[in-house]
């Protein structure tokens, strides 16, 4: 499972690339074709890996994140922890479907 965290710069490119600047950037990346298009990639990618490596969940994420925010350090990596918390809901959905059929 992995959290996808989009560039809203490059998105904003890509949404006129393919003729969609209509929609917000909330709606883009719900939409089914940017769903579809993510999952495509993710396949290809999928390719390449070990089964135990493999996606097999994502979500996109609809608000950018940042140092002032607090997903990111000064040097750009990444608080692991802060984002855990803040996505849990997203995290604990992934592997939900897992859960209630172990618990069957």
């Amino acid at each position: 499972s992995c959290l996808l965290f989009p560039d809203f710069e490059i998105l904003a490119k890509y949404k006129a690339r393919v003729g969609l600047t209509n929609l917000t950037d909330e709606d883009f990346l719900q939409s089914d074709f940017i769903k579809t298009r993510t999952q495509k990639l993710i396949t290809q990618t999928n390719q390449s890996l070990n089964h135990w490596e493999q996606i097999q969940k994502f979500h996109l994420t609809t608000t950018p994140i940042s140092i002032k925010t607090g997903e990111l350090t000064p040097s750009m990596k990444l608080r692991r922890n802060f984002v855990e918390e803040e996505f849990k809901e997203v995290i604990e959905g992934f592997y939900l479907d897992w859960w209630n059929l172990l618990m069957r």
